[in-house]
């Protein structure tokens, strides 16, 4: 399982993406740049002006660098082996599979589900304080608005959703279904 990690410079907000293949970072990056564009009304700034990125071909050549180039998106790479160029990057890797693993561990999960496990933490630290930030959350600083929390459930409980086929068979009939929540959208 693969997935690129996309982290914002001024909000410290992670998107993670997970890829069957490594080229398909140039699918994976205008996807976000869709999205991102999307939430315009409700983000605070888009601008995407720099891509951080270690010498990997599918990041740094071919139809990617053409259409960064195109977009006016700059491609910088970090030194080989010099991860502190890179630090931010890093560290917020270092940070989701942290969180990643404890959910996916505490919930039991099979390992075929690393990558909703990967998506769910970086949702959940949108919400998170960050004292970089003298204790705003990612999310105020993109949104620039408080958080609302109430959805959040812990990964893996039981959930009920409602039984779109089940009709009006009786009144015995179940409308809910039992789950397992495994992530956010």
């Amino acid at each position: 399982t693969r997935g690129y990690l996309f982290t914002d410079d001024y909000s410290r907000a992670k998107f993670f993406y997970g890829v069957s293949k490594k080229s398909d970072f140039l699918k994976v990056l205008q996807e976000f740049t869709a999205q991102m564009k999307q939430r315009q009304h409700c983000v605070k700034t888009v601008m995407i002006g720099c891509v951080q990125s270690d010498f990997a071909a599918e990041l740094s050549a071919g139809q990617t660098a053409a259409w960064c180039a195109a977009q006016g998106v700059k491609l910088q790479h970090s030194a080989p082996g010099s991860h502190k160029e890179a630090g931010v990057a890093e560290k917020s890797i270092d940070v989701v599979k942290v969180r990643a693993r404890a959910m996916h561990k505490a919930a039991g999960f099979p390992s075929n589900f690393w990558l909703l496990s990967m998506c769910a933490a970086c949702h959940v630290l949108l919400f998170v304080p960050n004292t970089v930030f003298e204790g705003q959350c990612s999310y105020f600083r993109l949104f620039g608005a408080v958080p609302n929390v109430s959805h959040l459930r812990t990964i893996g409980c039981l959930v009920f959703f409602y039984n779109w086929y089940s009709g009006k068979q009786n009144f015995i009939t179940d409308r809910g279904l039992t789950g397992v929540l495994v992530g956010y959208c």
